[in-house]
Parts: structure tokens; C-alpha cells; sequence
């Protein structure tokens, strides 16, 4: 490959830190974190919610109600002695609105007033004698905002004759892209002044009601003064009442002693809920959102994303161990063992998020993924560039299916030979300086070249290896690079075949007599070195050896149309060929004479 694997990897590194720095995965990011990371906890039961439900409307009528209703509910809660009451509805309207739009059903509103026909000045009155009631407002902000900058442009709060009484903090829920509330907003800025989140104004008066002083512990925040919600439980999961059962005496005034108590919306046609990443088919109301908020605040569970430089390294590790895994294993392998780092990453991940800290999910584990499938890419191309190199290498040589088989093994011969059992069959025609003679030199390479098709033919068709062409002879090896554990019968067979067709071509009636050539053969078997053999730039897949050399010996004593055969071959086939005895040769090379057998035929089963 003229692009090394690794430089691919490294942008790739590099392409994810961009991306990561940019948050541009943020989508899939919250998603996974929603599906691995978030559980349901233990519930404080410090916390309870008094609910404006359906039952509590069947009963006291459609929304808003009057002044005289909730300041009841204020009265009984802190007479039971309610540590804070925190109001989850805005009090912005005057008392002509709210009375035009109250309808009462089955309970007696002269048994509930606050003893004052100016509701406005009595709901005063019970804010100042609870003196533990936390109102709230709304922020309205611009439809983009940079970072940092978070100011409202208006705000809708409480009447100005309640700030008087009580604190009031902001109720805004800010989702995620997608719908789904991740992250609360701790404060904002309004006209030079810090508005705080209303479950942050509850939680310093519950603190001042106990007598405790505010812990030193730092909230962290995104770049949009966000906190991470860390949800304790599911819609439902908070302890919550009816309203209506506070009012009627259902539910003790007693049992919200030192508890905090936050009223708000419990009806869906109220329209104040919330998907959230614990259930993102059953929406949380907004006063569960604050109470979940309220107890990160009671137990300091807030949860904080790992710096930059910490998330770099991640990302390193991960594409170093891929890369790595990748490049040292096959590719199932390396499949299995990334995907069980990815899942023990995961559960670290989890298991440190209960410890506060938040780790990215996507990015490094998507990044793994890409590079192992980018070694994967790459792998595919060197094979496929090794399968040209193989083909092109022996395609010349050896017939296609062999070539097929040598590129599925994939472990053909070392580089630079070694030792293996082969049979050699060397090929001569008989005749050819006379042919050569008697014919021109254009019909010499024609005849010469339909012989040695022939010959190829042969050879390929019994997955022998076309070795060389050594002027009008011809050397083929048998059991390289292909294994083959029949390759003396195969050599045989092929030799016998090549013999029978010069004889075909002999008796057919359009041979001409200065044209008819025969071939002497020599088959050997025996030990050999076989590999690529020659030049760094220029090579030849060969056989070298005792072994090649006689079985060229043994060609050279045949005669025309003679097959001969070393004892070692003829060993090997003897139950399937018919031979005699040709004599013992004293070969060139050789300190002893040689057993030699004449092949007379194939024993046909």
C-alpha cells in the first residue's frame, strides 16, 4: 500500500478529536449514556411532592385556582411542620383573572379562607407566617444564545406584593435537542441580578431550617451554566399526594413534618412534563424534575464529564489498542476482543459514573470500530494485491484452479525455497535439429508450439507445475506449490497422456512426414529445494536439487517415445503402471548406477 495503515489511523485520530472537541456526536453521545449509564437509585424520602392531579381537579375545579386554596395547603403544611414549601406554579396573575376563570365543584371555599376578602393581601399574610415558602419564576430568553451568555430578556414572576414574603427561584426546564431534559439550568443573569434555580433556593432553606450551613461543594457546570441531572428514579418514583387529600384531612398534617414539600402540576392535560433519559415514553412532570434536582442537591450526587486532556487520552488508547489488535490478530479475532474491551469500557463506565465522573462513550469506542474496520479495508486490499502478485507470479505456470487453491491456503512456499518431496518430469522432442532443417523457421515455431501446448495442457490438467520451457524441452514439477499426495501418479499419467498424443497426431492422416516429432521423458522423485529463486528485482518459482538433475539425465536416455522412470517413482505407482526393466544407468553426477524402468502403459482400474 503506498499509504501506510498508520498514517490513515492517525488523521482518523485526529478527524475524532475535532469531532469530540466539537461535541459533533452529542445526539448518539446522550443516547448511549441514557441507555448505559443511568439507573434508578434509592429515593430520600426528605422529599415529597403534593401533586396537582385529576382527582384533586375533580374536586376543587378547573385550573388556576384561588389564592384562598393554596394559602390553606401553605397553612396545614407548615402547621404539620414542613421544613420548605416550594410552589412549582407561577403566581403572576391578579385576582380578578384567577377568580374569572375558578370554578369550584364539592368543597366549601368559606371553610378554607384565610379570613381576608383581599386574597392577594391574605396569601401575603401566610407567605410571611410560613416564612419557609420558595415561589417561582420563568426566564424568557433570545432563540440563540452564545456560550456563556446566558441572560434573559424578560422574566415572569411572582406579583410584586409576594417578593415581599418569600424567595423566588427559576422553574426553566431546557431539553435536549431531541426532546429529552438531560440537564438542569443553575442560574441565569437578568438585569445585573443572578437568578438561581429553584430547587438550589429550597435547598438553602431547608438548610437554614436545619440549622446546617451551606456545604463547600462546587456544582459543575457546561459552558451554558448547566448541570448533569442525575435522576434517582422514573416518573412516579418520588413520593408524591393528592392535593386534595392535604386539604381534606386525608393525609395528617403531621406526617410533613421537617420534610421539604414541593406542590405543582400532576395531570397531563396541566401540560408541565418532561421525557427524560430514565423512560422516554413516560414523561416526568416538572415537579419531579425539581425534586430529582433537589435530591443531587441533599446527596451531592452531581455528575461531572472527564477533562479534554483526559478525553484525549482515551481516544489514544483506544486507537492504539485497535490498531494493535487489529494488525496482530485475524479478523474474528480481533473482532471478539475489541468488542469485549468496548463492553468492559462500558462497565467501568457505569461504574464510575456512580462515582461522579462521566466518560464518553461514543467517541472512543466508534473511533475503535473505524479503525478496525479501516485495518480491515486494508487488509482486504494487500490480500488482493498478494492475489495479483500470486496469480501473476504463477498463473503462467500452473492452471487456474491451482492458483485458486494456493490464494485459500494462504500459506504458499517461503520466500527463498524450501525442502520439499517433488517428482520432476523432464520432456525432449526427439528430432528437432532435423525438423528444423526441413522446414522454415515460421513453421518450425508453429510446430514447436503446438507440441509444447501439448505438453502445457497436460501438465496443467494434473496440477502439475509448468516450470520452464528450456528450449524445445520442457521441466514440470509435481507437489509444488500445490500439495499434492498422489503427484508421482499424477506425473505419470500426465507423461503417458502427453506420449499417446504425439502418437494420435503420428497416425492422423494430415501429418506430414517432415513435420512428425516424438518426445523422450524422464520422471524422478525425490527431494528438492523449491522456492523463488534468483534476483531481489528478478525471480523464478523453481526446483533445484539432486532430484532435478536426474531426472534429466533420465530424459536424455530416453529414446523416442520413451518414458523412464526412477526406481523412486516407479515405487510409488507400481501397482498402477506397467513397466520393465530399462537397466541401471551410471548417470552424470551420480557415484553409483541407477535402476531404471520403461513405462509401458497405465494399469486402468
Amino acid at each position: 500500500m503506498k499509504i501506510k495503515d498508520r498514517y490513515v489511523v492517525l488523521i482518523i485520530l485526529l478527524l475524532f478529536c475535532v469531532i469530540s472537541f466539537f461535541n459533533s456526536l452529542e445526539g448518539l453521545e446522550n443516547k448511549f449514556r441514557d441507555t448505559i449509564l443511568e439507573s434508578e437509585n434509592r429515593v430520600d424520602t426528605r422529599v415529597v411532592i403534593v401533586g396537582i392531579d385529576e382527582n384533586s381537579l375533580m374536586h376543587l375545579g378547573r385550573w388556576p385556582w384561588s389564592r384562598e386554596i393554596h394559602g390553606q395547603l401553605i397553612k396545614r403544611l407548615k402547621e404539620g411542620g414542613a421544613a420548605v414549601i416550594g410552589l412549582d406554579f407561577l403566581i403572576s396573575e391578579d385576582i380578578q383573572s384567577t377568580q374569572s376563570t375558578q370554578s369550584h365543584k364539592s368543597i366549601d371555599i368559606t371553610k378554607l379562607s384565610v379570613n381576608d376578602t383581599n386574597q392577594d393581601f391574605a396569601f401575603t399574610e401566610v407567605l410571611e407566617d410560613a416564612d419557609n415558602v420558595v415561589l417561582p419564576l420563568y426566564g424568557i430568553f433570545p432563540g440563540k444564545t452564545g456560550l456563556g451568555d446566558i441572560k434573559a430578556l424578560d422574566v415572569v414572576g411572582p406579583l410584586d406584593i409576594f417578593k415581599k414574603s418569600t424567595r423566588a427561584g427559576h422553574i426553566n426546564v431546557i431539553p435536549d435537542t431531541d426532546g429529552i431534559v438531560r440537564k438542569g439550568l443553575l442560574s441565569f443573569e437578568y438585569q445585573g441580578e443572578t437568578i438561581l434555580s429553584f430547587p438550589w433556593l429550597i435547598y438553602q432553606e431547608y438548610l437554614k431550617n436545619q440549622k446546617r450551613i451551606l456545604p463547600d461543594f462546587r456544582v459543575p457546570v457546561d459552558e451554558w451554566n448547566r448541570f448533569y441531572l442525575d435522576f434517582v428514579g422514573g416518573p412516579g418514583e418520588v413520593e408524591h399526594h393528592s392535593y386534595y387529600d392535604i386539604l381534606s384531612g386525608s393525609i395528617p398534617k403531621e406526617y410533613f413534618e421537617n420534610k421539604i414539600v414541593l406542590v405543582g402540576p400532576y395531570a397531563p392535560g396541566l401540560n408541565d412534563y418532561y421525557p427524560t433519559p430514565l423512560d422516554y415514553q413516560t414523561p416526568m412532570y416538572g415537579v419531579e424534575i425539581h425534586a430529582n434536582i433537589l435530591l443531587a442537591l441533599l446527596g451531592n450526587s452531581f455528575k461531572e464529564e472527564i477533562a479534554a486532556p483526559w478525553l484525549l487520552f482515551i481516544l489514544f488508547g483506544f486507537a492504539a489498542g485497535s490498531f494493535f489488535i487489529s494488525k496482530r490478530y485475524k479478523p474474528f479475532v480481533s473482532l471478539v476482543i475489541i468488542s469485549a474491551l468496548i463492553l468492559s469500557y462500558f462497565l467501568t463506565a457505569h461504574l464510575v459514573y456512580n462515582q461522579g465522573i462521566i466518560l464518553p462513550l461514543v467517541y472512543p469506542t466508534t473511533l475503535a470500530v473505524v479503525i478496525y474496520l479501516i485495518i480491515l479495508v486494508y487488509r482486504y486490499l494487500e490480500e488482493n494485491i498478494q492475489r495479483r502478485r500470486v496469480t501473476a507470479l504463477f498463473g503462467r505456470y500452473v492452471a487456474p484452479q491451482v492458483v485458486e487453491k494456493l490464494l485459500c491456503q494462504g500459506d504458499g512456499p517461503k520466500l527463498g525455497g524450501e525442502r520439499r518431496v517433488i517428482t520432476v518430469l523432464f520432456i525432449d522432442i526427439r528430432g528437432f535439429t532435423s525438423l528444423a532443417e526441413k522446414n522454415s523457421p515460421e513453421d518450425v515455431v508453429s510446430i514447436l508450439n503446438r507440441y509444447l501446448d501439448i505438453c502445457t495442457r497436460t501438465i496443467l490438467k494434473y496440477d502439475g507445475t509448468l516450470d520452464k520451457f528450456i528450449g524445445d524441452a520442457v521441466m514440470a514439477v509435481f507437489n509444488s506449490p500445490q500439495v499434492l499426495e498422489d503427484h508421482v501418479w499424477r506425473a505419470v499419467q500426465a507423461a503417458w497422456e502427453i506420449s499417446c498424443s504425439a502418437q494420435e497426431i503420428l497416425k492422423s492422416e494430415t501429418a506430414q512426414p517432415d513435420q512428425i516429432i516424438q518426445f523422450g521423458m524422464g520422471i524422478h522423485t525425490g527431494e528438492a529445494i523449491v522456492g523463488n529463486i534468483g534476483a531481489e528485482f528478478r525471480m523464478d518459482y523453481t526446483a533445484i536439487g539432486d532430484t532435478v538433475n536426474t531426472a534429466a539425465r533420465l530424459e536424455s536416455y530416453a529414446g523416442s517415445g520413451e518414458i523412464l522412470l526412477s526406481k523412486a517413482s516407479c515405487n510409488e505407482v507400481k501397482e498402477r503402471v506397467r513397466t520393465e526393466f530399462y537397466g541401471d544407468l551410471s548417470l552424470k553426477g551420480k557415484a553409483r548406477s541407477v535402476p531404471v524402468y520403461k513405462l509401458m502403459g497405465l494399469v486402468r482400474e
